[in-house]
């Protein structure tokens, strides 16, 4: 079964930079998408937090209602460079393409999902939903990730995307739609729960913070939220989910199926 996502895997790698190469406003829109689609997890976790607040199923529940957004990405077809880093690194072990070139891939992705992220938070400030209990809310979620060492920062993006990349690993592999829809939910709500960081995610609400005056964030009972502190932020955590791809999913399995098939021969 390992070999069927492995050969599956490879198959994305080419094609994600053949469209990178080929297509590339395809590429982008499809990238924004994704940033798009995981905004929109985050804020209606944030939402069902806040109508939730006081139960004790409330973490479980928003943490689950967070995979909309990859749900979107797997099922609507989107570019997200948290999964893309899996991907990419099968691609590059595999010598399929120039290691620059794969480089350069995740980092438009990455660029375009901030696009589609920042749209998101735009858009959403426009709406009012939740009023000021949900502004203040995801004001005061951002403060906490930004007040996070770099230490935890990195450690939390790796658990991040060990899951995110796991479920787009075994997605990868399944025929069955309903059981797709049940890993991706699965492994999503577990890093959501534990409060391990997705860089993409932060996008939409770092993005949607910085669009208050110093005024609003004191009114609402926030804190300082500086440009500099996202940045780092965001720096950190994508540290932490490269590793978390990387290290701890695409080179295990690589090397398990890679020896596998020198053992074929």
């Amino acid at each position: 079964m390992s070999q069927i996502h492995y050969q599956n895997q490879l198959k994305a790698s080419a094609a994600k930079t053949r469209n990178f190469t080929q297509r590339r406003l395809a590429f982008s829109i499809s990238a924004a998408l994704a940033g798009f689609y995981i905004g929109l997890g985050f804020l209606f976790n944030q939402y069902i937090k806040l109508q939730m607040a006081g139960s004790a199923a409330a973490g479980l529940v928003s943490a689950v209602c967070f995979s909309i957004g990859l749900l979107l990405v797997i099922f609507a077809g989107a570019d997200l460079f948290t999964g893309m880093v899996m991907t990419l690194s099968f691609g590059m072990m595999s010598r399929q393409d120039k290691q620059l070139k794969l480089v350069a891939v995740a980092a438009w992705a990455w660029l375009f999902n901030f696009v589609g992220s920042a749209l998101l938070a735009v858009i959403f400030r426009f709406t009012k939903v939740g009023g000021a209990a949900l502004d203040a809310q995801i004001l005061h979620t951002v403060s906490a990730k930004l007040s996070l060492s770099i230490p935890e920062m990195i450690s939390r993006g790796i658990l991040c995307n060990v899951f995110v990349c796991l479920a787009v690993w075994v997605v990868s592999g399944l025929s069955s739609e309903g059981n797709k829809s049940f890993m991706s939910v699965a492994l999503v709500a577990a890093f959501v729960a534990l409060s391990f960081e997705h860089v993409v995610a932060n996008m939409t609400i770092f993005t949607y913070a910085a669009l208050f005056s110093k005024l609003e964030r004191i009114n609402l009972g926030v804190g300082p939220i500086s440009l500099v502190a996202g940045l780092k932020s965001l720096f950190w955590v994508t540290v932490g989910n490269i590793l978390g791809g990387w290290l701890f999913v695409a080179l295990p399995y690589q090397i398990i199926n890679t020896q596998k098939e020198k053992n074929a021969i």
